[in-house]
């Protein structure tokens, strides 16, 4: 994706969520994707792992069209930024995570993780920080509705 403007061909809005600059940058995306995806597709069901990261990506890709990035941008991160943004909702408002000790230990490593990753961008100006964020706040929100609306009977009070 080129900087600060949508592409004319929709398509690349997820085409460059499987491009990538290196073996390290695929690396580190495969290994969220392998850390927080069957979490997500464990508690949500595959179905919703997909949308979530498939979601992720084009939220990711227009949040940069719209607020600019540094160059050219490729990667999954912000379909796996999304993955770990449902992750964060459920560890501390699914039913089967929020009542665990399991569930508050992924919820406080999550928040470290996310906290990790903001510092890494900040010092990083090859890293899209924009896509990030517009993949965490896109898992957020899916996050927060579906497991709102998978678990009705549940008030959606944090643990404390």
């Amino acid at each position: 994706l080129a900087e600060g403007r949508l592409p004319s061909e929709s398509w690349r809005l997820v085409a460059y969520g499987f491009l990538h600059f290196g073996w390290v940058h695929l690396g580190t995306n495969v290994m969220v994707l392998m850390l927080a995806g069957p979490i997500v597709a464990q508690l949500l069901g595959q179905g919703h792992a997909l949308a979530v990261l498939l979601l992720g990506i084009v939220s990711a890709g227009l949040v940069i069209s719209l607020y600019g990035s540094i160059g050219v941008t490729v990667g999954a991160s912000g379909g796996t930024m999304s993955l770990v943004g449902v992750c964060l909702v459920c560890a501390f408002y699914h039913a089967d995570l929020r009542s665990t000790r399991w569930g508050f230990l992924v919820g406080r490593v999550l928040l470290g993780l996310i906290c990790l990753e903001v510092v890494v961008d900040a010092f990083t100006p090859e890293i899209s920080s924009v896509g990030h964020l517009g993949g965490m706040i896109f898992g957020v929100l899916y996050g927060a509705v579906i497991v709102g609306f998978l678990n009705p009977e549940s008030e959606l009070d944090p643990m404390v």
